[in-house]
C-alpha cells in the first residue's frame, strides 16, 4: 500500500531549517507519484528561496504547468531560523499547525488555511511570522489525525486535538509525537484507519536547537 502524506525536514542553509508537510488528493501509485514530485520539487526549492510563501507559489506553478490529472496538494511550509527562533509559516491549504508555548495554553498558529497547490499558476500566499522561546513546540499533522473517528463515527475533530496537544506542553518532541498518536489511536479504538496519519513536532531546545520528532 501506499499513500499520498509527505514530510521533510532539510537545512537549506547555515542558519535556515526548512519543514513542510502536506498531503496529496486520491490514493494509490498516481497520489504517490505526485507525492514524490512535489517533495523533489520543495527540497530543490528550498535551497534557492529563503520565504516559504514564495516557495509555495513557485511550487504551486511547477505543479499546475504539468498536471493533466488535476490532482492537487495541500502544503505547509515553515523556515525557521533557529539562532534567533524565528519561523515563518505559508499554509496552502492545509491543517494548521498547534503551537504549544511554554507554560501557556495551546493554540492555532496561523489563521487561515489558504489555498491547495496544484490548480491554476498564478496564486498568492500568505506569510506568517512568529518568535518562537526555548521549551515552545509546533505540532504539523495531516487530517487523519483530525478527522480519524471512533465506531460511534464521532470525528476527533480540530478543538479535541488542540486540548489533547496541550496536555503535552513542556515535553520533548518524540514524546509530543508519541503521546498524541496514542491519543487519536484510544479515540478511534476498533474502528477502521479513515486516512492516512502523519505527525511531525518542533521544539524548541536550549541555544536554539530545534529538534524535530516525526511519525506516522
Amino acid at each position: 500500500e501506499v499513500g499520498g502524506d509527505l514530510y521533510g525536514v532539510c537545512a537549506a542553509g547555515p542558519e535556515r531549517l526548512v519543514v513542510f508537510l502536506g498531503d496529496v488528493s486520491g490514493k494509490g501509485i498516481p497520489a504517490s507519484m505526485f507525492m514524490v514530485r512535489a517533495i523533489s520539487l520543495a527540497r530543490l526549492l528550498s535551497r534557492e528561496i529563503a520565504e516559504p510563501e514564495r516557495l509555495l507559489a513557485r511550487l504551486h506553478d511547477e505543479l499546475a504547468a504539468d498536471n493533466p490529472s488535476g490532482m492537487f496538494v495541500t502544503f505547509l511550509c515553515g523556515v525557521l531560523e533557529p539562532g534567533a527562533g524565528r519561523l515563518v509559516l505559508a499554509n496552502a491549504g492545509h491543517c494548521r499547525p498547534a503551537l504549544l508555548p511554554a507554560g501557556e495554553a495551546p493554540c492555532w498558529a496561523v489563521r487561515n488555511l489558504g489555498t491547495a497547490l496544484g490548480f491554476e499558476p498564478g496564486l498568492e500566499f500568505e506569510r506568517t511570522e512568529l518568535t518562537l522561546r526555548e521549551g515552545d513546540a509546533m505540532i504539523f499533522y495531516t487530517d487523519g489525525v483530525s478527522e480519524a473517528f471512533n465506531p460511534q463515527e464521532e470525528c476527533y475533530g480540530s478543538e479535541r486535538l488542540l486540548a489533547d496537544a496541550g496536555a503535552f506542553a513542556g515535553q520533548s518532541a518524540p514524546a509530543i509525537t508519541a503521546g498524541l498518536l496514542q491519543k487519536v489511536r484510544a479515540f478511534a479504538g476498533s474502528a477502521p484507519q479513515s486516512d492516512d496519519i502523519a505527525i511531525m513536532t518542533l521544539r524548541i531546545g536550549r541555544a536554539g536547537a530545534a529538534p524535530v520528532a516525526k511519525g506516522s
